[in-house]
């Protein structure tokens, strides 16, 4: 009998033993689950705050795009520079005019564009440079290679981020495209080199994009 009460308690020991061991393995593994799931998690929060980061930088450069670009656009109102060329180029267009011309027609199209959607007709000469504006349908042709270069900046924002650079090397190219004295200039006349710069970097950022 005692023997047989030794038995049965040694045995309960085993059981209760057994038990508090499958408890603490448990509990073990349950820490060892949440450690599994959290970088998850945290990866997740991260690409949200670093999506959101990007799209208020995204939004920043294009609303300091359109400033720069588009202040003091009707200024000054007369022929400066190559808008006498490219001012009778649009005029062309606008006409159906044939005329024979060296470069690629897409700037010129895209004038035309703005052109049409002013409702200029083509009837400004663009004779000689500092000749007067009349009227300011010519702010409308100007605001196309305005915007253009305005969304210039954005663009090389996005085409670094999508180059895999940091952000804050991102912003800081960005932000030498937004000062860019040059670029600021080209982009406030009837000129097409806003048009050329920004196709140019919408093709680079998609080559990079594809692969």
């Amino acid at each position: 009998t005692r023997q047989r009460k030794r038995d049965e308690s040694e045995s309960g020991k085993e059981a209760e033993l057994a038990d508090q061991g499958v408890v603490l393995k448990e509990k073990k593994e349950k820490p060892e689950a949440r450690v599994a799931r959290s970088p998850v998690k945290e990866n997740n929060s991260n690409n949200n705050d670093g999506a959101k980061a990007d799209f208020v930088l995204t939004v920043l450069f294009t609303v300091l795009g359109v400033v720069t670009r588009f202040y003091s656009l009707p200024h000054p109102a007369e022929v400066v520079f190559d808008e006498q060329h490219f001012g009778r180029f649009t005029n062309y267009y606008l006409k159906g005019e044939y005329f024979f011309d060296i470069h690629p027609p897409l700037g010129k199209l895209v004038l035309m564009i703005a052109g049409l959607v002013s409702n200029y007709d083509g009837h400004h000469p663009f004779g000689y440079q500092g000749e007067p504006y009349p009227t300011n349908f010519y702010v409308f042709l100007r605001a196309a290679p305005a915007l253009f270069g305005a969304l210039l900046v954005p663009l090389v924002y996005i085409t670094c981020r999508v180059m895999r650079f940091s952000r804050a090397s991102s912003a800081l190219v960005g932000w030498m495209v937004l000062c860019e004295n040059i670029l600021i200039t080209e982009s406030k006349f009837v000129l097409t080199d806003s048009f050329l710069f920004f196709f140019d970097v919408l093709s680079v950022c998609l080559s990079f994009k594809a692969n």
